[in-house]
């Protein structure tokens, strides 16, 4: 039998003036986190909403996990800054929590309502 991969939705937040820059840091988020194996991953692109912050959220493994009970789903946070390269700061368990909560309305690996 396969093992079970475990889906998970990561959330990156960043300033928008690196609005252009979304593919390189999913790319180096990816290579950072030693998830450069994740093949599916949908991503939701969130616009800044009176802030100077965006988020893009990876539902990841959702083409092995079509059905991922939102509720369940483990979830991580991360700030993002620019240095050389992208910096990834991984937030607490609250911030997961209010990611959490506020996703709900994001479909599980897709746009559609």
């Amino acid at each position: 039998m396969e093992p079970t991969i475990t889906p998970k939705r990561a959330v990156l937040r960043f300033h928008v003036r690196y609005e252009r820059d979304e593919a390189a840091i999913i790319e180096q988020f990816l290579a950072s986190t030693q998830s450069e194996h994740v093949e599916h991953f949908f991503i939701h692109s969130i616009p800044p909403n009176q802030s100077s912050k965006m988020h893009t959220v990876l539902d990841l493994h959702h083409i092995e996990n079509p059905t991922a009970n939102l509720n369940e789903i483990p979830y991580e946070v991360f700030v993002v800054k620019k240095e050389a390269d992208f910096i990834f700061r991984k937030l607490e368990d609250n911030a997961c929590k209010l990611a959490s909560a506020r996703c709900q309305n994001l479909y599980w690996g897709t746009d559609r309502r």
